[in-house]
């Protein structure tokens, strides 16, 4: 049986993928409706918070669900620090690329091109994918400190 904490990690994971996905349908919608501004920023807004939901998955496995941006930020750049093979897929900065193209600069303030609109909502995808890959197989190698406390 899932437990209530598994189960809202791999909610998040799950959310994760369905706004990539609601991104790319908006995208295509706003390319469809005259390159409709409102449709472009929301794409992009439901591909930040793709990134958003990804990043909170892996967090919340390694420790606890991050509350702001900020959180995050600091929480992918210690997992980089402290672990080799994840700062080789440089999620601090991917994730630091998508809040300032997608979320700020495109939805907040409507400064984007469209070209760079779609290749950032495709780099939310392997975003999400590489998170996938590293949180494949055993997460008690992802957070040995919780393992250790279920022991005890």
């Amino acid at each position: 049986m899932m437990s209530t904490r598994l189960k809202d990690e791999d909610e998040n994971l799950e959310k994760a993928r369905e706004f990539h996905r609601k991104a790319i349908e908006e995208f295509k919608r706003a390319k469809e409706d005259n390159n409709n501004d409102v449709l472009f920023r929301d794409a992009a807004e439901k591909g930040w918070n793709a990134i958003v939901k990804a990043t909170n998955y892996l967090i919340t496995i390694m420790g606890k669900l991050p509350k702001t941006h900020k959180n995050r930020r600091d929480q992918l750049w210690r997992i980089g620090e402290e672990n080799g093979a994840m700062k080789r897929y440089k999620l601090y900065e991917r994730f630091n690329a998508r809040e300032h193209i997608l979320h700020e600069l495109c939805f907040y303030d409507g400064i984007y091109e469209i070209d760079q609109v779609e290749y950032n909502i495709k780099k939310v995808k392997s975003y999400i994918k590489d998170i996938e890959k590293l949180t494949k197989g055993d997460r008690a190698k992802l957070n040995p400190e919780k393992s250790e406390s279920k022991k005890r």
